[in-house]
């Protein structure tokens, strides 16, 4: 085995099939990243005793045990079991998860794996051993979002395999078998979920605090002022670096900055608020697409250097960056509400607009599709998940607005690579599990509803997650999604009550930490409230009757595409900052994925976007969309032309 950098791997498994004797069964137990802790809520094992702890489960009850035990494990990281005959690698709900690939033996009785967490490299060592690029994964990789953009089960190269967060895989002679050790089947109350849950987090919050102490490390957190990332700003200011609690990064959204500087000022927060650098490196960016997918993500990102911590780091020590991603997954699955820093009428009718489809998240609807047999725990996926499984967005938009074939072939793809393991998947391991629970019927859907969005998503942020912390030398952490917490919110029960107040749990965090509701420190920054509803009315019904009076003069269409387009532009400038990433000579790049693509109609629309970054199409008829295509686009380019499966 190689071990590469402390969290990440690129190695071979080899397993021997034949007799071995009993003094052969040997067991190494080793930790990839970093293993923090574990907890329950009631119980906690900080970094100092985790490692001995983990040896005990597993001499207790070997594999069963250990998978158990790691439902509370705390941090980004892999634990390997090796015998002589059999290997384990278990991936914490934190971590990235791993590639897989099998990979011939020197001998019949000797199975090889590939095994890696480090994307750019995992994928360039699959192509090198024979492995195939299609043009459907290739057209994913450029049009989907990056939420979306990895299959959840298999990797972008054909005949590699994916093991997300929450799952682990025995690697036995001539099979590599999948499980999770996600599937939960306590029945609770919304109440004692609510209770476990405020203790978890605490608990989650203490041992990141103990393990930044124990091994010198600092940890910041990577702030907005939304609910979110206010609500783990709390929670964890003891643990945070003193001298820079966390910093906020200035993209020109003028309401969050206020509600940011806000928070930070009445929580007594040091917030380090960065603006865009001055010059654009495309050396930086190019090491930085080496290392995988979804690390070049749209051109708005360009002004900060495609950075995801753009605070120098502190004397070499390790250093943590804490984020609020996926909560909005793991509380609501679709949320569905205006963002944090919406106010005013806006806000009520986007609140409202939003009641409708987060009913379809809670637990009565779950009982009623059952009731009406319009959900069967036996076959196929839970409501709702083909179609956000076959979109290209976070929140399940469809390829209709592609070219016919071009939509096709995408959507080929997601239903050959996205929809039947899942699917699969679901059958093999989900469902039997579910029925023998001691669940009611909605329980069980809400249930399979949240497993089929973690495995779609979850997996997908944190590889993207671990790609730019590779690249800058930083670790980032999601509470969100720690062990503790994800085996609580995956069976979260939502209510009518949420329907009204979504996230109310992190509310409630925010109100008596701060002693004051989030919602009144938004209304005195921002305004919008009731007193302030007539004025608004006003103003948004003298807007209404404005458009109303441009689409009797036929003018309405022209106007709106003519404000899209400028809200979105794209500068001449971010093009060929672009095209310094790609490399090029005389300002032609080379079409590279071209050569993955047969279909005449791909083959049209890449080329489109290559005739972008030779500055042959007019910056201003592009939108943010076709930015973050041609951003995609070049780090799958720059990822492939890598040199060698050890560049990165």
């Amino acid at each position: 085995m190689e071990v590469i950098e402390e969290i990440v791997m690129l190695m071979h498994k080899t397993v021997y099939s034949g007799p071995s004797r009993k003094s052969e069964q040997r067991v190494e137990l080793s930790v990839h990243g970093m293993l923090m802790g574990w907890t329950d809520g009631d119980t906690s094992v900080k970094s100092q005793r985790i490692q001995s702890t983990l040896e005990s489960e597993w001499e207790r009850g070997g594999a069963d045990a250990l998978a158990t035990f790691m439902r509370g494990v705390v941090g980004p990281c892999i634990i390997e079991v090796s015998a002589a005959d059999v290997i384990w690698l278990f991936a914490s709900c934190a971590s990235s998860g791993f590639y897989w690939m099998p990979v011939l033996g020197e001998g019949e009785k000797q199975h090889e794996y590939l095994v890696s967490n480090q994307e750019g490299r995992f994928l360039r060592a699959a192509l090198h051993t024979g492995g195939e690029l299609t043009e459907g994964a290739v057209m994913n990789a450029v049009l989907s979002h990056q939420s979306v953009i990895r299959p959840p089960f298999s990797g972008l190269v054909e005949g590699t395999h994916r093991c997300p967060p929450g799952f682990y895989v025995e690697f036995a002679p001539g099979e590599a078998r999948l499980q999770t050790f996600l599937i939960n089947k306590e029945p609770k109350t919304r109440r004692r979920q609510d209770a476990d849950l405020a203790k978890k987090m605490q608990a989650v919050a203490d041992i990141y605090e103990s393990y930044c102490k124990d091994i010198g490390a600092t940890a910041t957190m990577s702030f907005s002022g939304g609910v979110d990332s206010t609500a783990l700003l709390l929670l964890h200011k003891n643990g945070l670096n003193k001298g820079t609690h966390g910093y906020y990064i200035d993209r020109g959204k003028i309401p969050e900055k206020k509600m940011a500087c806000e928070i930070a000022r009445r929580a007594g927060f040091r917030i380090d608020f960065i603006e865009p650098i001055e010059g654009f490196s495309a050396t930086d960016a190019r090491r930085r697409a080496e290392t995988g997918l979804a690390v070049l993500n749209g051109v708005g990102y360009m002004k900060h250097g495609f950075q995801y911590c753009p605070v120098e780091a502190d004397g070499g020590k390790p250093r943590l960056v804490l984020t609020g991603q996926n909560s909005d997954m793991m509380f609501h699955v679709d949320h569905y509400a205006p963002s944090s820093f919406t106010t005013g009428l806006m806000r009520y009718v986007r609140m409202a607009e939003g009641v409708p489809p987060r009913f379809r998240k809670t637990v009565l609807y779950y009982a009623f599709l059952q009731v009406t047999n319009k959900s069967d725990l036996s076959g196929g996926l839970p409501p709702g998940v083909v179609e956000s499984y076959t979109g290209l967005s976070e929140h399940g938009a469809d390829a209709g607005a592609l070219a016919n074939q071009v939509g096709h072939v995408v959507m080929d793809y997601k239903h050959k690579h996205y929809v039947v393991p899942a699917t699969r998947w679901f059958q093999i391991a989900v469902y039997p599990e579910l029925n023998s629970a001691r669940l009611h019927s909605g329980q069980k859907v809400n249930h399979a509803e949240r497993l089929a969005r973690w495995v779609r998503t979850i997996g997908s942020i944190q590889q993207q997650f671990l790609n730019n912390g590779t690249h800058e030398g930083l670790v980032i952490c999601t509470p969100f999604s720690e062990g503790p917490v994800a085996v609580e919110l995956l069976s979260y029960r939502l209510g009518l009550r949420d329907l009204l107040m979504p996230k109310r749990f992190l509310h409630g965090i925010i109100r008596s930490q701060l002693g004051v509701s989030y919602s009144r420190v938004r209304h005195e920054v921002l305004g919008g409230g009731w007193i302030d509803l007539p004025s608004q009315i006003a103003r948004y019904g003298a807007r209404l009757i404005k458009r109303l009076a441009k689409r009797l003069l036929k003018q309405h269409r022209k106007e709106q595409a003519k404000s899209s387009t400028s809200r979105h532009a794209i500068r001449i400038d971010d093009l060929r900052s672009l095209r310094d990433v790609l490399g090029h000579q005389d300002g032609v790049v080379e079409r590279t994925l071209l050569n993955y693509v047969d279909d005449d109609e791909c083959r049209m629309y890449l080329n489109r976007l290559y005739d972008c970054l030779e500055l042959r199409v007019e910056p201003d008829g592009l939108n943010k969309t076709d930015g973050m295509q041609l951003c995609r686009l070049v780090n799958l380019q720059v990822l492939l032309e890598a040199e060698g499966p050890a560049s990165g």
